[in-house]
């Protein structure tokens, strides 16, 4: 075996990098996995179950549910299988997902994981041991399956807080993954895009690229970029990484066009991919070095009818066309009194006082008064022999000719009178 592969099969065998961590916990319960004695070794120090079975055999996996609140609680426990979503994150216990977001798998890990028992009633402080059986397929088969167990608190009362100060009522479960394979080794993750189509998703436009992990194993640290360019220049671009899929599993990663209307003609969508970071071969975009990179051009037609359609109930587009009557006028009204107050502060036109002073005989040498604006300067003559002294408010044109800033209503100008040598 090459240094090369050595070094992929070991980064295969280290597939689940983001799983969670050892133990979970909420301001009433808290969850730890126990690791069976046929954990595999390099997940020996992990937060979740990572088994090796021989086929057709079953084990009990435990989890330590504690109690950590002054009260009774009741804790549901469930299973389910991992997959990814469309943000490109692994959900461990995915229960009804429909068998389009799976691809060539063969054994579903919530067919084979079953909770022991499906509900704990815990009075306050209380421990348990949480059950479930593993059951491992009959017919033996390659990399991993995924999926894990979840404990959802009942009867939840919890709100969130929202960017915009809103409260939405929120239910948190606590999900520790579980792993399982035959032997000790892992193929490769590998990455491949299926077909491109513009969509909606929750009312917004977006340009969905399918994306495919066909293999039974994890793929870690995905990268993406894409850009779609439509007619008359049109561009959305969208990037991310970090991004992980689950063995078997697919997902639409979704570029948004973020309130652009549609047209119709051709859309060129064009797709980086990395994955499976090693410090040594393939740059992204991020300057991020990867091992594998795959890259895709697609070209979507959109006609008018898809179009039309798309635009109609395109929130965004909507927000913009639809505005409601009351609120265009409510802006109009701020408008106008935002040019008001800007007319009364900048523009309108005030007495202005300003007084010359002449500082060698501490007397008023004379006034100038004139009609003019924040934003506006006086002109101001002086005589033959008298000299300005330099203040911010005054510009000097000539030595008798000044600018005077009209920023006060009364100013006042200090001089010195030339002395005549005789």
């Amino acid at each position: 075996m090459t240094k090369w592969a050595k070094w992929a099969f070991a980064a295969a065998v280290a597939a689940p990098l983001f799983v969670t961590t050892s133990a979970f916990a909420a301001d009433d319960y808290s969850v730890q996995p126990v690791q069976p004695d046929n954990q595999r070794t390099e997940s020996a120090d992990a937060g979740y179950i990572d088994v090796k079975a021989t086929p057709g055999s079953h084990q009990t996996l435990q989890f330590k549910l504690r109690n950590t609140s002054q009260k009774n609680i009741t804790v549901r426990m469930v299973a389910g299988t991992a997959g990814t979503t469309d943000n490109g994150a692994v959900d461990y216990t995915t229960t009804d997902w429909s068998a389009q977001r799976f691809v060539g798998m063969t054994n579903q890990m919530q067919r084979y994981l079953k909770p022991d028992q499906t509900e704990w009633q815990l009075k306050a402080g209380q421990t348990v041991v949480a059950t479930a059986t593993l059951q491992v397929p009959a017919q033996a088969f390659t990399g991993r399956m995924a999926g894990g167990v979840s404990f959802i608190e009942d009867n939840q009362n919890r709100s969130k807080q929202t960017g915009d100060g809103l409260k939405v009522n929120a239910t948190f479960k606590y999900s520790v993954a579980v792993l399982l394979s035959n032997n000790q080794e892992i193929p490769e993750g590998m990455l491949t895009l299926g077909g491109v189509k513009a969509t909606q998703v929750n009312k917004h436009t977006v340009f969905a690229v399918n994306v495919k992990n066909q293999t039974p194993s994890f793929i870690n640290a995905l990268e993406m970029k894409t850009t779609v360019t439509g007619p008359d220049g049109l561009k959305f671009t969208r990037t991310q990484a970090n991004m992980q899929m689950a063995p078997n599993t697919q997902f639409n990663w979704g570029i948004y066009t973020n309130g652009a209307r549609l047209r119709t003609g051709d859309y060129r969508v064009e797709t980086d991919t990395y994955w499976s970071k090693d410090g040594k071969r393939q740059y992204s975009f991020s300057g991020d070095k990867y091992t594998y990179h795959n890259h895709s051009v697609k070209t979507v037609h959109v006609t008018a009818e898809q179009a039309d359609k798309l635009n109609k109930s395109d929130y965004d587009l909507q927000m913009k066309s639809k505005m409601p009557v009351a609120y265009k006028v409510f802006i109009r009204i701020l408008i106008v009194i935002a040019a008001a107050i800007l007319w009364f502060v900048l523009l309108k036109k005030r007495q202005v006082t300003i007084q010359v002073i002449d500082m060698t005989t501490n007397t008023v040498m004379f006034k100038e008064r004139a009609r003019a604006g924040r934003m506006s300067k006086i002109a101001l003559t002086l005589p033959q022999a008298v000299r300005v002294i330099p203040n911010t408010a005054v510009t000097v044109i000539d030595e008798t000719h000044l600018e005077v800033a009209a920023k006060q209503t009364y100013i006042e100008i200090e001089v010195t009178t030339l002395t005549q040598e005789g």
